[in-house]
């Protein structure tokens, strides 16, 4: 148990630095949003990932190191007779300081550490249910919802033609005033488009808005929302998720701009005027953002997402010098978990295991024992058995 909170506040703290990283980063490359995505997703997958190479952090100590230890002339025949006295005396001071020295009994657990796994925990059930009961909610909408007519249906086919889109996925007209999005968190992929907006459309504008929904597929974005789902879950009390999330979908709605200016590049005035139309056709409810669609995107975006369709030609794809670099990042970084070095400090003056240093004696110590007759006394017995 404390191995696994160990191990997810470990994820979670390169999480962090990672995402300060690819915030940088993303103001480097606003011109390469497939960069930027897969630069986030790194992010989002670090959570989930096992440490498999540990990387040890190792500080140095600050502390002066102990002076070299230089040896002594041995002692004189006058210091013999003093030498016995002495090491029964700090040999009785080591076994004293060892005694006193040794650790009490440990705990078998902190406290802490299963209450914040006990309230992590919790809190990841919590926001599953939370999830789970919306969930059911919109299936019981989708139950509502009608195919749409074979001309539309025929009109994405021929859109997912040019996207490359191998199969187009059924079209659903919805009553609900929802955004139009991919639907694929629990069944196979739907276009859900809501049928009074597109009563406001035009062919032209039908195009764009078919192509952007077809453009998630094509990316696979909806494989990105259900790690969300996960990741949400299991990290619902970090703020960079929730960050790194935001972000991603942008990235990703910017990857879809270019994509479908790239297919219909005569459909580019089209296409801005149905996101305005979306907007303006949402404003009308206050329906929050569904969890596992892909959708028209955020307001706040729009501004920037309007002039780069209208005036700019981002890369909707990775280059390989963007995908190697982002593949790159991930097997440096995916694998590595921090952790604290083995180092030890240098030992104090008052130490036992200093002590027990000066309560050896030197190889001179013991020829002048030996002369005087005082190698059977009882503080060299006593020495010589401990050591032994």
């Amino acid at each position: 148990m404390e191995s696994l909170l160990s191990l997810a506040l470990s994820n979670a703290v390169v999480a962090t630095l990672l995402a300060v990283m690819v915030t940088v980063l993303a103001r480097l490359l606003r011109r390469r949003p497939a960069v930027v995505h897969g630069l986030w997703l790194l992010v989002l997958l670090k959570l989930l990932t096992p440490p498999l190479i540990p990387l040890s952090i190792t500080w140095p100590w600050t502390a002066d190191a102990p002076p070299s230890a230089v040896e002594s002339p041995p002692p004189s025949l006058s210091e013999a007779e003093e030498l016995a006295t002495s090491l029964a005396v700090t040999q009785e001071e080591t076994l004293s300081a060892e005694s006193e020295s040794s650790p009490a009994p440990v705990a078998a657990t902190a406290f802490w550490e299963p209450a914040i796994l006990i309230v992590w925990l919790s809190g990841s059930v919590a926001w599953w249910t939370m999830a789970g009961v919306r969930l059911l909610r919109f299936h019981r909408l989708l139950r509502e919802a009608n195919a749409a007519p074979d001309s539309v249906q025929h009109q994405g086919r021929r859109l997912a033609g040019l996207l490359g889109v191998r199969r187009c996925p059924p079209i659903l007209l919805v009553a609900a005033p929802l955004s139009p999005m991919l639907w694929a968190l629990g069944f196979s992929p739907r276009l859900l488009v809501p049928a009074d907006l597109w009563a406001r459309l035009s062919a032209e504008q039908r195009d764009t808005l078919l192509a952007h929904e077809l453009a998630h597929l094509r990316r696979g974005d909806h494989w990105v929302r259900r790690l969300e789902f996960v990741v949400l879950g299991l990290y619902w009390w970090h703020p960079v998720v929730w960050w790194a999330r935001r972000r991603l979908q942008e990235a990703e709605e910017e990857c879809c701009d270019a994509r479908v200016v790239a297919v219909l590049p005569d459909a580019a005035s089209a296409y801005a005027s149905v996101l305005v139309e979306t907007v303006a056709f949402l404003s009308q409810t206050r329906i929050p953002a569904l969890l596992g669609g892909s959708g028209a995107g955020q307001v706040p975006l729009l501004k920037r997402r309007l002039t780069m369709i209208l005036t700019e030609s981002p890369s909707h794809n990775l280059s390989r010098i963007g995908f190697w670099t982002v593949l790159g990042l991930g097997a440096l970084l995916l694998p590595l978990t921090p952790g604290a070095g083995q180092t030890e400090p240098p030992a104090a003056p008052d130490q036992p295991a200093r002590a027990a240093s000066k309560s050896e004696p030197r190889e001179g110590e013991r020829q002048i024992l030996a002369r005087h007759g005082m190698e059977n006394c009882a503080s060299c017995l006593l020495y010589t058995s401990d050591a032994a």
